[in-house]
């Protein structure tokens, strides 16, 4: 069975192949796969079709002076070496058809073929090497494909006839000189080496094809100061420079030498850093640019001492810009013009800036002046401070008649522009409540509670203004507009309130009351049924990327626009009080592990009849331990890998396109037919009563953190499951990036059919 299975999969790669490549083959030679030749169970290693007239063809993977190699496809048995005897004029990538006869030449299995007799019928992409541990490299089933060793070291530098030795901790390796020679050092260490796997002499060996082969790990680069760095960009240079910690984030530090321009830059780590301000650190990584941001990324780092921190650098709101990133800054006198969340923006005469309140230190409100303000420069598309310190102006008493006659002018006309269609809104909200009452629906006791809240804030908010109508008047007559200004300020911010809630309310009951119609009119009778809101938390309280940094807006507004479901981003612990309000608690990746009562709180919910959706990411971010506390016990585990697919993707083998779907599961019901999926993550493994949600196409499979497949190609890896546990479910996925904003909102886009469906699904509510 084996056999067979490998040998259609080589069919169905050579039916990809150009036509010309396959001409009508004469009676006297057939056509055999390079895997039929090549497989044996014999433990000589000879080939079944030793001594026979055959007709092959394959990917040129390297050339030899007599000869070359040829590759269909990937994986074991899928390589053979062509021996002409003398130069052959084929090159890397040529797509060759060949006859020629099979023979064992000192137990190398090779086609014996004439010049004449090798015909080029095109080219193709050279297949991508196997990664195998040296210790594994020694075996039949790689002879003659372009293999690849990783990490490795030299631990014998000549064995004789140009041959050297490494080895990955797994076991030795030979690597020969018959295309490329290579001289090493003892003990040198090595990135990678590829080659074709040769046998000669009783040995099976590496044959790299050029330098390109041999991976000489980067030399440590000069050490540079940041300064020189930032004025002498270049994305993707391996630096090493120093600089002091002055502040921290959840996906990294910022590091700052000196206090002239560009001397600051952020270090991305990708979780918890592990450093404290004034600590000396010296880090060795790659450039990169994020949203603006100047970073150094794939960080090696140390503590090598502490320091006072910099002198924050004096500016003004118009002079902040680049060359200020990841600098402690400085500005004074500062009038804050406009607080919306985090959000701050301060302005002098030189311009406006936003302050983004990440440390949470910031209790200011518009009007205020700000005597100074410290932060670090930061970009996420626009230049904006992180505060870090700062003084109010204190706020001299002004006469409260006077404040009191400004504020009911600007309140009264707020009113007016903002508010001029909230009794049409409410008499529609009013008729649709009353509407769905009629017909015998009821509310569960979260929406009541809504419904009776706009009611009675909507007459709070008349009665307001009513008041405000009476003690205007008077103002008039006596001069005192303290009583109206209270009263008018008093229905703006209520009205505006009652407004945003009637907005989020009124599609979701006017839907409800179209299938309630419905219903009524095909059946002829009054409805019975309650209709209920469902709450949804999205966790932000372990730091979560794809939250913080990436952002779930889009995640957000399907979920309020098309589903008519609240939803709450957390940043408080995960407790059974505060999971009891939710109807599904979303969990992407943590970079911080949730604590044990966290876990248990959870498990907790989910038994009691809660949702939950937790996603994963792949192996270098996944926070397995945290994510497996929490399903393991109900048949879900998340696995240390990522999917790849060399084949279909966006762009590269681990931005794959997935699209195997359980129709035959509710959660699934709104994804259509041909639906393909943007993914980025690992895999899952179930068992018990855990099903397959989504899988990967037979093109795809999964590697580890040293390259090894997990996964292999035609397994269709598990990477979304579903689970009944107690009174609730489960929703796992491998891929957080797949619910955020990231790509221009293409992962979301193209996987909201999924989710829109499994949230459904999680609520109760198929």
């Amino acid at each position: 069975m084996r056999r067979w299975g490998l040998a259609l999969i080589v069919l169905l790669v050579l039916g990809t192949l150009p036509t010309a490549m396959l001409p009508l083959a004469s009676a006297a030679v057939q056509y055999v796969s390079i895997h039929d030749i090549q497989y044996t169970e014999d433990p000589s290693g000879d080939s079944p079709y030793n001594g026979q007239l055959v007709m092959t063809s394959g990917v040129v993977t390297a050339v030899t002076s007599k000869g070359f190699f040829i590759q269909n496809g990937t994986g074991p048995w899928s390589g053979i070496y062509v021996y002409l005897g003398t130069s052959p004029s084929v090159n890397q990538g040529d797509l060759i058809l060949v006859t020629g006869t099979v023979e064992e030449h000192y137990g190398l299995t090779q086609i014996k073929a004439a010049p004449e007799d090798v015909d080029v019928t095109g080219t193709a992409d050279i297949p991508e090497p196997v990664v195998l541990q040296t210790g594994d490299v020694s075996q039949e089933q790689w002879e003659s494909v372009l293999v690849k060793v990783e990490n490795v070291v030299v631990t014998n530098p000549d064995l004789g006839h140009g041959e050297w030795e490494i080895d990955d901790g797994s076991g030795s390796a030979r690597v020969d000189d018959l295309m490329y020679r290579y001289t090493p050092e003892a003990d040198q260490e090595l990135s990678y080496v590829i080659g074709v796997v040769y046998y000669s002499y009783g040995n099976f060996k590496i044959e790299p094809r050029s330098a390109e082969d041999i991976g000489l790990p980067p030399a440590t680069p000069q050490y540079q100061t940041i300064k020189e760095i930032r004025e002498n960009w270049e994305d993707g240079k391996l630096v090493l420079t120093s600089g002091v910690v002055i502040g921290t984030r959840s996906t990294g530090f910022f590091i700052q030498n000196g206090t002239e321009p560009n001397s600051g830059i952020y270090v991305y780590v990708g979780g918890s850093p592990g450093v404290k301000l004034g600590d000396v650190v010296q880090v060795i990584g790659t450039t990169g640019v994020y949203k603006g941001l100047y970073q150094i990324t794939d960080p090696t780092y140390e503590v090598v001492g502490t320091s006072e921190l910099p002198e924050p650098v004096l500016i003004t709101a118009g002079e902040m810009s680049d060359a200020y990133q990841s600098m402690l800054v400085r500005l004074k006198n500062v009038k804050v013009t406009k607080v919306d969340g985090k959000a701050i923006t301060v302005e002098d005469s030189t311009g406006a800036l936003v302050l983004y309140d990440y440390y949470e230190i910031m209790d200011v409100e518009v009007g205020d002046t700000l005597e100074y303000v410290e932060g670090i420069g930061y970009k996420y598309n626009i230049i904006e401070v992180y505060p870090t310190n700062y003084t109010k102006v204190p706020k001299a008493a002004p006469n409260p008649n006077a404040l009191a006659f400004g504020l009911t002018i600007y309140y009264g006309r707020q009113y007016e522009s903002k508010l001029s269609d909230l009794d049409e809104l409410y008499e529609e909200f009013a008729s649709v409540v009353s509407e769905l009452t009629s017909y015998g629906v009821t509310f569960d006791e979260k929406l009541e509670a809504k419904i009776n809240w706009v009611k009675s804030s909507m007459a709070a908010v008349n009665e307001e203004y009513e008041l405000y109508k009476e003690f205007a008047a008077s103002a008039q007559k006596n001069g005192l507009y303290l009583p109206a200004m209270i009263h008018i300020r008093r229905a703006l911010f209520l009205g505006e309130d009652v407004k945003e809630e009637i907005e989020f309310l009124l599609p979701y009951l006017k839907g409800a009351l179209e299938k309630v119609k419905s219903s009524s009119n095909q059946t002829g009778t009054q409805t019975n049924i309650t209709l209920t809101m469902a709450r949804v938390l999205i966790d932000a309280s372990h730091g979560q990327h794809y939250v913080e940094d990436v952002g779930v807006e889009g995640l957000s507004k399907k979920i309020k626009s098309e589903l008519g479901w609240e939803v709450t981003i957390n940043r408080d612990p995960l407790t059974p009080d505060l999971l009891e309000g939710y109807d599904v608690v979303i969990i992407l990746n943590p970079v911080r592990d949730l604590s044990s009562e966290e876990v248990s709180a959870l498990q907790k919910y989910i038994e009691n009849g809660g949702g939950l959706f937790i996603a994963g990411d792949w192996y270098r971010y996944s926070r397995l331990e945290s994510l497996n506390a929490v399903v393991s016990k109900y048949g879900i585990t998340f696995n240390a890998d990522e999917l790849m697919d060399d084949e279909k993707n966006s762009g590269k083998p681990y931005y794959p396109f997935v699209g195997i779907y359980n129709k035959a599961h509710p959660a699934m019901k709104f994804v259509p037919d041909d639906w393909t999926i943007y993914y980025n993550g690992g895999t899952l493994t179930i068992s018990g009563n855990a099903v397959w949600l989504i899988k990967g196409y037979d093109t795809s499979y999964s590697v580890d953190a040293d390259g090894n497949v997990v996964m292999a190609k035609g397994t269709n890896p598990i990477l979304a499951a579903a689970v009944e546990a107690g009174k609730g479910r489960i929703i796992a996925y491998g891929s957080s990036k797949a619910l955020s904003d990231d790509y221009r909102q293409k992962y979301i886009k193209s996987n909201w059919p999924f989710i829109k469906g499994a949230l459904l699904w999680l609520a109760h509510q198929e």
